[in-house]
């Protein structure tokens, strides 16, 4: 509606001075008018889209949902997408045995893997050269309902045993609670994300510790930078003076996990100087001893008490290499 007083007959009595004021009273309204009808003209049904910079909800969790939020932290649902951690200290061309694990979280398909990486800056790029790379999302860290995986690089990808797509592929109806796969055909492969929604966010980038600590509920080492089994290398742990020689004084490592490990893993010991599995060394002596465990309570997803199977010669010291695996 506008004011008119321009056309208006001269209202009896009334000075130019206010009907001058009149008119510029009009105008400021009539201004006001139109502002406020090209504003509402930017909304639709009383929300500000996102081609016209607004939020495209009148929710906040609507407007992350239409801003490709998510939630701010902890978006992604897998381990190392970014191919950051190699607690397997693997090299060069890696060729992986069916259901095999190479980077952390990663595990060959039913038909093998092998690829090679490459860092650049911070960002580890995996080609995989044949057979495909796969992730099984843990079922705890899912609520159901749709997803979305997103990635950068030329490999296709699935979610379960749906179809392979480029970059992006969606998945509704997603079991809560239950273990699902994420799969990678031949290509490169980088920023790998998984997320509830069907509209991909921008990459979450984790702090390198949190992200070996996510890495390290699912496995553990000692052997850091090395592959287990390798000899004279550094990280052997729990070196311990043994207790005074008698039937019942052994050589005792306890093995404590802070925070624990998602489930009690399997537990694989290596003597440090050989290599060979299920040993301890006697470093002073140069013995080898057979392990032991203090009972079926000495495995925990804590960690786990281990011990010399025969008891070693008074204050000797022992030491070992350990790797605690509870991977999917």
């Amino acid at each position: 509606m506008t004011m008119k007083l321009d056309k208006e007959p001269r209202l009896a009595g009334v000075s130019a001075s206010v009907l001058d004021w009149a008119r510029k009273v009009a105008m400021i309204v009539n201004g006001l008018v139109d502002a406020l009808a090209t504003v509402a003209g930017y909304f639709v049904n009383g929300v500000l889209p996102l081609a016209n910079g607004g939020t495209g909800s009148s929710t906040a969790a609507g407007a992350r949902g239409a801003l490709a939020l998510g939630m701010l932290d902890f978006r992604n649902l897998l381990i190392n997408g970014r191919f950051a951690v190699n607690q397997l200290a693997l090299s060069g061309t890696v060729v992986l045995a069916a259901g095999a694990y190479g980077h952390d979280g990663w595990k060959a398909g039913p038909a093998g893997c092998s690829y090679s990486f490459a860092k650049v800056g911070n960002l580890t790029t995996i080609t995989i050269i044949s057979g495909t790379l796969r992730q099984v999302v843990h079922g705890i860290k899912l609520d159901g309902g749709d997803y979305v995986l997103s990635w950068t690089g030329t490999a296709q990808g699935r979610i379960a045993a749906g179809t392979y797509g480029a970059n992006l592929v969606t998945a509704t109806s997603v079991t809560a609670a239950v273990n699902l796969i994420v799969e990678f055909n031949a290509g490169t492969l980088t920023n790998v994300q998984f997320e509830e929604g069907t509209t991909p966010s921008i990459v979450e980038k984790v702090h390198p510790l949190e992200e070996l600590i996510r890495c390290q509920w699912y496995y553990r080492t000692s052997y850091i930078g090395y592959p287990p089994g390798s000899t004279g290398v550094g990280g052997v742990l729990g070196r311990k003076t043994t207790l005074a020689a008698s039937t019942s004084a052994y050589a005792q490592f306890e093995i404590d996990f802070d925070p624990p490990m998602w489930t009690t893993p399997t537990f694989s010991f290596y003597n440090p100087a050989t290599g060979t599995a299920g040993e301890m060394r006697n470093e002073t002596i140069g013995v080898n001893y057979g392990i032991t465990t203090v009972g079926s309570s000495a495995f925990s997803a804590n960690g786990v008490v281990v011990q010399a199977a025969v008891a070693p010669p008074a204050s000797q010291t022992i030491s070992l290499h350990f790797v605690a695996d509870a991977r999917l």
